[in-house]
């Protein structure tokens, strides 16, 4: 509501944001990947268009394409934190419908594709309900480096335990979970993964 509320004002989405971010006291920098509004569609495999995100995360069965309608330019400070980056982080979250979005900006792609910044997957903890939870993990790789215009994924963060994945892919395991819900990442030992893929990729550590 207060998102709208702004927006009636005409103030911009990005300023919108920073001023709600400031309200709430989030520390992390929020940047939106577009100031225009769009749907997510999908194209099922008997050729259906399905739009919106609560009907695509109610699909059977995996989508055979994703997209945005209509194409929406990228946010200017958004590709500019893409080219500053010395990590790019894909997840965790629901794999359709808020990893993937971002991806399908064609501009954000593109930068990607041409980005020095290491990519770094984050899967999730759990199975996912729904059309992404019967996705393999090398297909959602897949799905990603399509996207970033064949980026290849440098390291596959995750949980420790058995995952078959192509050994292109370096993986990094650690315990990620938090200790009252076995699905949710705990905050702390996340950033701890992370600043230790920094470590070995010879990056600064903030």
């Amino acid at each position: 509501m207060i998102l709208t509320a702004l927006d009636n004002l005409s103030v911009r989405p990005l300023e919108a944001i920073q001023l709600i971010r400031d309200l709430l006291d989030v520390r992390p920098h929020l940047l939106p990947m577009s100031e225009h509004p769009a749907e997510l569609a999908a194209l099922t495999a008997d050729g259906k268009t399905v739009s919106g995100e609560t009907h695509i995360d109610e699909l059977i069965a995996p989508p055979t394409r994703l997209f945005l309608s209509p194409t929406v330019p990228a946010t200017r400070e958004a590709m500019d934190a893409i080219t500053r980056a010395d990590m790019i982080l894909l997840g965790p979250g629901s794999f359709l419908t808020s990893v993937m979005p971002p991806l399908l900006v064609p501009e954000l792609g593109r930068a990607l594709k041409h980005t020095q910044a290491s990519i770094v997957f984050v899967r999730n903890l759990g199975k996912e309900i729904g059309p992404a939870g019967e996705m393999s993990l090398d297909t959602m790789l897949a799905w990603c480096e399509r996207a970033m215009g064949g980026k290849k994924v440098d390291v596959v963060l995750g949980e420790k335990r058995v995952i078959q994945l192509d050994p292109c892919y370096q993986q990094k395991e650690a315990e990620l979970a938090s200790s009252n819900h076995h699905w949710r990442h705990d905050r702390d030992k996340l950033r701890q993964a992370i600043d230790e893929i920094l470590l070995d990729c010879h990056l600064p550590v903030c």
